[in-house]
């Protein structure tokens, strides 16, 4: 008996952040215009793909399961130093957790690529 509940909780908890998480990206989904200043890779125990823009801000161009993006590698190989362009961002900047803002769609003129 206290297993089914114990896997009911699991199960509830699972859910819950899993909502919490789709809300968070829902409303922080905005469109930005940058110039990338540099692109590099972030070795924290785990890689990133990440871009600098020349208004100082730091981008994670990473994969979406709630948008079903799975191609940032490849995006993150075709942005061009120096080049501007309008990406669609989830997140916000969290310095105490090394957090950045996501860069889910890419837009160059007018043909859109996906991350």
């Amino acid at each position: 008996m206290d297993e089914k509940i114990e896997i009911k909780n699991l199960i509830m908890y699972i859910l819950f952040f899993a909502l919490l998480h789709l809300f968070y990206t829902k409303i922080t989904l905005k469109k930005v215009k940058l110039t990338i200043k540099s692109k590099y890779i972030f070795n924290n125990r785990i890689y990133k793909l990440m871009i600098s823009s020349t208004d100082g801000n730091i981008y994670n161009v990473g994969n979406s399961l709630w948008f079903l993006h799975f191609t940032s590698s490849e995006l993150w190989d075709s942005l061009k130093e120096g080049q501007t362009y309008e990406f669609t961002t989830v997140g916000i900047r969290i310095p105490i957790i090394d957090y950045y803002p996501t860069i889910i769609k890419i837009e160059t003129n007018n043909i859109y690529a996906q991350i």
